[in-house]
């Protein structure tokens, strides 16, 4: 969303924040702004979406071999 801004998912709804790309590498982005260690980040991208609207987060594959 133009780089500045991501959606989390937040108690089963969407939560649009601002944020700052820190540092970009070829699988990770590095960021900073309103979102805190483990929250729930939208990495795909979402259309005709908005704050609010209800959501189920489902983790990547990477994230669940991470875990």
């Amino acid at each position: 969303y133009n780089e500045s801004f991501v959606y989390l998912v937040k108690n089963k709804k969407l939560d649009f924040r601002k944020i700052d790309v820190v540092r970009r590498q070829a699988e990770n982005v590095i960021v900073t702004g309103n979102i805190q260690n483990g929250d729930t980040l939208v990495t795909d991208l979402l259309q005709g979406v908005a704050s609010g609207m209800p959501a189920i987060a489902r983790l990547s594959e990477q994230s669940e071999g991470e875990r």
